[in-house]
């Protein structure tokens, strides 16, 4: 019975050892068809950022944010290829906290259901994936 507790406690002591190793980050990255890095959060959806957005400012509310969900991580843990002081949060007009990167406010695309999917790239001219 003594052998049995001993090999659980460690079989236990060996599987956090293990997950506590694995990289869990808020914000990643992810590269498209062409090699090139874009963002993404910790489920794998693309972060977009609105071009008409003033540094440190949302200006997407009602319906545009029904579409373009503003993105919050409370905590952000990142990968070593990104910058810590390179991302930041706002209090947006309507009462919730978005993050930022380089001062622009980070945002999901409603239309992309598959990890690492960009159909937001591009969109009216005015939407695009961060590129890091």
């Amino acid at each position: 019975m003594l052998q049995n507790h001993t090999l659980t406690r460690a079989s236990l002591i060996l599987l956090f050892v293990i997950s506590s190793s694995v990289a869990a980050f808020t914000i990643d990255t992810n590269n498209d068809e062409n090699g090139n890095l874009y963002l993404i959060n910790q489920e794998g959806r693309t972060l977009y950022y609105f071009i008409n957005d003033p540094t440190m400012r949302s200006t997407c509310f009602e319906g545009c944010s029904e579409i373009w969900p503003p993105f919050y991580a409370d905590r952000i843990d990142i990968p070593s290829n990104l910058k810590r002081e390179d991302f930041d949060y706002i209090p947006r007009a309507d009462g919730v906290y978005q993050t930022t990167y380089k001062g622009r406010p980070l945002y999901l695309y409603s239309g992309d259901s598959l990890r690492g999917e960009l159909t937001g790239e591009g969109l009216q001219g005015l939407w695009l994936a961060v590129r890091p």
